[in-house]
This record gives C-alpha cells, sequence and structure tokens, in this order.
C-alpha cells in the first residue's frame, strides 16, 4: 500500500484527495452509462460539400493545406476546380498525391510555398512555378504563431468528434494545430 507523508496543510484535505493520483484513478467507477451521442449527429449536421468548403476562400488569400498522409485531397480537387481565384498563396509541407495547384499555366492563379517538399512539386519548384522555403520542421509552427506568416484559410483534415466534440489531427499532426 502506497502511504504518503502528510504535509502541513493534509488536515484540510479529506483523507481522499491525499491518496496519489494513479490510486485515486484506478477508484474510479469501471462500469458508468455512455454519454448521449448528440455530437455526431450535430456535426453532420452542419457538414458542408468540398465546394462549399473551399468557397470562402478569396483572391490574395493564405491557405495551409494539412500536409502528408491528411491532404485534404477532395478540398484541393474543388479549390482547383475554381477559375476565378488569383494570387492565392498555398503553405504547405510535402502533400500526398497530385498537385494541381502547381500545374502549369495556373502560376497566376496559385503560388504553392512549399515548407517540406516531395516528388509533386519537384519540377515545378525547379521551373520557378512554386517556392520552397528551406527550414527545420520544428520551426514551421513559429511561423504561423508569430505572425510571420498570417493564414487566413486552414484546410484540414480530422477524425469525425467523439462524443465530446474532441478530434484528432492524426498522424500528421506537425504544424498543423498552429496553422488552425
Amino acid at each position: 500500500m502506497l502511504r504518503r507523508r502528510p504535509t502541513k496543510n493534509a488536515q484540510q484535505f479529506p483523507r481522499r484527495a491525499q491518496l496519489p493520483v494513479l490510486l485515486r484513478i484506478s477508484l474510479r467507477p469501471r462500469c458508468s452509462r455512455s454519454p448521449k451521442p448528440t455530437m455526431p449527429s450535430l456535426w453532420k449536421s452542419q457538414a458542408a460539400s468540398a465546394a462549399d468548403a473551399v468557397s470562402v476562400v478569396r483572391s490574395g488569400t493564405n491557405v495551409f493545406l494539412h500536409g502528408a498522409c491528411a491532404t485534404p485531397a477532395p478540398l484541393v480537387e474543388a479549390l482547383c476546380a475554381r477559375r476565378d481565384l488569383a494570387d492565392v498563396r498555398l503553405y504547405h509541407l510535402h502533400t500526398a498525391g497530385p498537385a494541381p495547384f502547381a500545374d502549369r499555366g495556373r502560376e497566376h492563379e496559385f503560388r504553392s510555398v512549399s515548407l517540406f517538399t516531395g516528388a509533386p512539386l519537384r519540377a515545378a519548384i525547379a521551373e520557378n512555378r512554386a517556392d520552397f522555403v528551406p527550414i527545420f520542421l520544428s520551426d514551421i509552427p513559429g511561423l504561423f504563431l508569430s505572425g510571420a506568416v498570417k493564414l487566413d484559410v486552414a484546410f484540414l483534415q480530422v477524425s469525425p468528434p467523439d462524443s465530446h466534440g474532441m478530434c484528432s489531427l492524426g498522424t500528421s499532426c506537425d504544424a498543423a494545430k498552429a496553422a488552425a
């Protein structure tokens, strides 16, 4: 049995409050009613199509694209389907899949700013149709948090919310939290 030496203020707290944290956690009841599934139905009623989601992007907007395995491909496709945009800067790390925003002829619509590049953007960077910023991965969140790069929109891929409304950024949470 774990015992703690009583502290000077031990008399102010009930005996249970003096138990170590791990022991208190184990004393919690294991069986309880599951929470009401209100959150899943709530977010589904507020969900929008990809076309509606990208409609907030205007010319001159700075957009963060979630990278790697979390690249929101439907949002990228919907954004590139629009032909009414100009000077939209897309900040991202390595993106998975095609990068239609960096295709030839789209230079006046989109400017890709790759903070960590990969195969989809190498040719565009070499031909000066996209930018590459050499930066340590650990320094990227500071770009957004300090205001050095001011983002207007962040396209992130998250898990569906749990019963408490909490979502996960998944395995690609490098700079996404700072961008959000």
